[in-house]
């Protein structure tokens, strides 16, 4: 319907404030013109009345002057005369005093009509009206109450809401209610145009005289648009306006249109849940636990009345307990029948008989919500279905993510219109989370989880402000006293599809009424070790530097700072500061998990150029977990993650503490999956109150390294699952797998991690506390790492036992085609040769020797003796071992500097052993040479 059908709503009002303003003109010039009249005749008659007292005045004169003029044969004026002569005064005072009130009421009934029409018009004057489509919008744009679902289908839970509705149709509620509503709210609902000019003015008639019994002067499509288009502020200009749309919305829509849009939207109190409701579906399913279509009279008369008074009027309190005074309900009950009699819609035997009926019988009891509102379930699909809401409303207004991202002002906008969207528009949000295995986890982690570490006091903090140490303190809920804060241990997991990036369930904490925080999918850590295969090893291997059996030196390393005016140097250790003064693989540093080699490793690529810090924000490791400027850092190599971001005064602003346990578990899936991530995601799809989707979920992948840089990674991590640490792990399996891993602990013990994964699924487990500077011990024997191992075990024996296809038991990580087995010297990871000592082999080996001797306060030993000459020639060989390489990186020959980011002493001493010990009698002979030389020369 359009304005060409003769319902142009612009025009009409547009009339309507013309006339109002012609009627309120005429009337201010009727009432200046009947003024003049008025005053004239009033002029005229005060001049006659001069007349006649002067003339009278004069006969009276010459009467008194000249009495030879009176007449003696005159007689006297008799009683009758002077009657008719008071009558005729008399006559003309009341018939003037009628006239001047008769105009005085008509004047004042003109003034007060054209005013009326003419405040009327003003109200509306320069409004525009609402269009057909604006109408349409707003009034079914009705509150619904939006839903989560697990992976199955099954509910999660409705989002919470400060109103719970859902829209039926008119086809699905009971006459009984529909007629109940119409016969209390609006008697001639079927007849009238939107408005009631009587009830209005009966209404207004009440409140003017202070009435007690009074009738609400608004009909259905007046509280229709009073709810869904205008505020319900109480003002003339409002209720003009609610006038005039109550006939537009007539002339747009029918009457089973906007009485149906009524009973969706109008308040019906409270359900047995205690939750605020609205719409007659909701009030019979919380209220009698039917349908609507399904109430009987007396069910149907109650909930029609509700709407006058909805929380007075409620069966229920604010917890859902049943009222033990229903009195005012009730009566209100048995006023809606009455009506419904009155109006012959009920029989008198149906009134009787529903009146009588006790209807507190069918109010049900107090329900419990078994639906998951307090739990990470429900906070992270809420969490994660907002931000995709954010990203669909500000990509609709055309700005991006670092629009938003720079602006606090513009991001909680959008927030704000996502989280009203998300919990008012009928939404249905279905995530990847599965129930059972969710579940599941979730029971490991309440029974075994307290077990991973004591309770402990939490330490004292600085105040800069007093330079003192302060120490927290909280109320015990028993006796009340102030107490030192105690800390409880802490767990978080995380169970991800490595093809597709599903997040299958996960583990938040240990108990979510004791700490909501979500440790397995946002809180951030240091990772410890776990960094090491994807900052490290992979990029390490992928960009040529190592493979799997590269040699590095497990000696002694220090890394140059610039400390009080000089350089001092702070030394990398092993666990337990220990180093074997050995040369180990790649593969070996990594199965051990040892600190100096990989240290060495990180800083080799460093000073060649590269970038490992290109690597993590691929797999989804980005600035917000890892800071640029930390890549410099030679301790990131070890998982020490923290940066302080200052502003222009200096003043610490923000803390990037590192990645989150989800976002180190990703990282691991795309090791399984071939070095391709796909982007971690816990929602599928998200459909609109119509059925329609709204946004679906895309994978969205990155090729971060080649097939054979990940196997050959997972092929070491493999080898992690026998170690001394690790081993025994999977003996703990309730299934055999092909399965990877890799520890991980922070300083001090604050952190304990593993991340395993199988060729089809990765599983992560931490341990820690949410304050800092406080350690997990070992208990009764037992590491809190082996702890950890016991509980990601059982975390996975979970899995297997709700879905043992899940874990993939029968397939292995996939070997790509370019991978090929070589063997190589166990000794140098290359092939057996001759080596040449490069020309300024010696120098660089004396310097390193100075500054390792200041580092490690000893004396230095530069003599000649020492050092393999240059131009030296070695030949290695030895024991050889088999090794994986990539099939366009198989190890050559043995070169030099075939040590890892082994400093310069540390390689020339490897040759000088191996020449010294009769390796090769024509290097001997070569050095003897060379040292007479240098003999020669000093």
């Amino acid at each position: 319907m359009n304005d060409s059908d003769n319902k142009d709503g612009r025009s009409l009002w547009e009339k309507i404030s013309q006339y109002g303003k012609s009627v309120y003109q005429n009337s201010m010039s009727f009432i200046d013109s009947s003024r003049e009249k008025i005053a004239g005749k009033n002029r005229a008659e005060e001049d006659a009345l001069a007349a006649e007292t002067s003339g009278n005045h004069e006969v009276d004169e010459a009467t008194e002057l000249s009495s030879d003029n009176i007449d003696e044969n005159k007689e006297p004026r008799t009683g009758f005369s002077k009657f008719l002569f008071g009558f005729n005064v008399a006559y003309n005072v009341i018939k003037n005093l009628v006239i001047i009130f008769s105009l005085i009421l008509l004047i004042g009934g003109a003034f007060a009509g054209g005013a009326g029409v003419g405040l009327f018009a003003s109200l509306v004057s320069g409004q525009t009206p609402p269009s057909y489509e604006d109408m349409q919008v707003a009034i079914g744009n009705v509150e619904q109450t939006s839903t989560m679902y697990y992976a199955n289908g099954e509910t999660i839970s409705d989002f919470r809401s400060d109103l719970k509705r859902t829209t039926i149709s008119l086809d699905d509620i009971s006459e009984y209610v529909i007629n109940g509503v119409i016969a209390t709210e609006d008697e001639y609902f079927w007849e009238h145009p939107g408005v009631v000019p009587k009830a209005v003015l009966r209404a207004v008639v009440q409140q003017l005289t202070g009435s007690v019994q009074t009738s609400g002067g608004s009909t259905l499509t007046q509280q229709l648009i009073k709810q869904q288009i205008l505020s319900p502020e109480v003002t003339f200009e409002r209720k003009v306006n609610e006038i005039l749309i109550a006939f537009r919305v007539e002339n747009y829509f029918s009457k089973e249109e906007i009485l149906q849009a009524y009973l969706n939207v109008s308040p019906f109190g409270r359900n047995s849940l205690g939750q605020n409701i609205a719409g007659v579906q909701e009030a019979a399913t919380g209220i009698f636990g039917v349908n609507a279509k399904d109430l009987t009279l007396p069910q149907a008369a109650f909930i029609a009345g509700l709407p006058q008074n909805p929380i007075t009027y409620s069966p229920y309190t604010g917890s859902g307990q049943v009222k033990e005074d229903q009195t005012s309900g009730l009566s209100r009950k048995n006023e809606v029948l009455f009506r419904m009699f009155r109006e012959g819609y009920i029989t008198e035997e149906e009134y009787a008989s529903a009146r009588d009926y006790d209807l507190t019988q069918d109010f049900i009891l107090r329900q419990e919500n078994e639906q998951d509102t307090n739990s990470f379930a429900y906070d992270a699909v809420e969490t994660e279905a907002r931000l995709i809401l954010m990203k669909l409303l500000y990509e609709a207004d055309g700005l991006t993510k670092e629009d938003i991202d720079a602006d606090p002002n513009l991001y909680t906008r959008y927030y704000e219109r996502a989280d009203d969207d998300l919990r008012l528009n009928g939404y249905k949000v279905y995530s990847t989370i599965d129930k059972t295995i969710h579940n599941a986890l979730e029971q490991v982690a309440s029974e075994y989880g307290p077990g991973m570490g004591r309770t402990k006091k939490a330490p004292a903090v600085y105040d800069p402000s007093t330079g003192e140490y302060i120490q927290p303190m909280e109320e015990d809920p028993e006796t009340g006293e102030s107490v030192p804060k105690m800390v409880e241990i802490q767990v978080g997991s995380s169970l991800v599809d490595n093809a597709s990036g599903r997040i299958i369930a996960f583990v938040g904490g240990t108990n979510y009424q004791d700490n909501m925080l979500n440790h397995g999918l946002y809180v951030e850590r240091q990772p410890g070790s776990t960094i090491k295969p994807v900052l490290v090893y992979a990029p390490a291997l992928e960009e040529g530097l190592i493979t799997p059996a590269s040699m590095v030196s497990d000696s002694r390393l220090f890394v140059p700072n610039w400390v009080n005016g000089r350089i001092e140097g702070h030394e990398v250790t092993n666990v337990g500061n220990v180093y074997s003064d050995k040369n180990v693989s790649a593969r070996e540093s990594l199965v051990n998990s040892m600190n100096i080699p990989t240290s060495r490793i990180y800083l080799q690529m460093m000073e060649n150029g590269s970038t490992p810090g290109n690597f993590l924000p691929l797999m989804g490791i980005g600035a917000d977990a890892v800071h640029p400027d930390e890549y410099k850092n030679a301790a990131l190599a070890l998982g020490g993650t923290g940066h302080q971001e200052v502003n222009e005064e200096g003043e610490v602003v923000g803390m990037i503490y590192g990645p989150t346990v989800l976002e180190m578990t990703s990282a691991y899936t795309m090791l399984a999956n071939q070095g391709v991530h796909a982007d971690p995601f816990m929602i599928e799809r998200i459909e609109n109150s119509d059925g329609e989707v709204i946004y679906q979920h895309e994978s969205e992948t990155t090729k971060v390294f080649t097939p054979e840089t990940a196997y050959m990674t997972v092929d070491i991590l493999r080898d992690v699952m026998e170690n001394s640490t690790v081993g025994g792990t999977t003996d703990q399996l309730n299934f055999s797998a092909d399965i990877a891993g890799k520890t991980g602990t922070t300083n001090a013990q604050e952190d304990i991690w593993f991340i395993g994964m199988t060729p089809t699924i990765t599983l992560s487990s931490w341990i820690g506390y949410d304050v800092d500077q406080i350690s997990i011990d070992t208990e009764n024997g037992v590491h809190p790492s082996k702890r950890n191992l016991n509980f990601w075990a059982r975390l996975m024996n979970a899995v297997y036992e709700k879905n043992p296809t899940l874990v993939g038991s029968d397939k292995n990580f996939t070997r790509p085609e370019g991978i090929v087995e070589e063997e190589v010297l166990a000794e140098t990871g290359m092939k057996p040769g001759e080596i040449t000592v490069p020309s300024d082999a010696v120098e660089k080996a004396k310097e390193s020797e100075l500054q390792y001797a200041d580092f490690e306060e000893r004396k230095p030993n530069v003599s000649p003796s020492r050092w393999l000459p240059d131009g030296a020639k070695v030949s290695i060989s030895g024991d050889m071992k088999k090794e994986i390489f990539a099939k366009d990186k198989v190890p050559g020959t043995t070169v030099y500097d075939f040590l890892i980011g082994s400093p310069p002493h540390i390689q020339n001493s490897f040759w000088k052993s191996k020449a010294g010990s009769g390796a090769s009698a024509k290097a001997k002979e070569n050095n003897e040479n060379k040292e007479e030389e240098n003999a020669d020369e000093d």
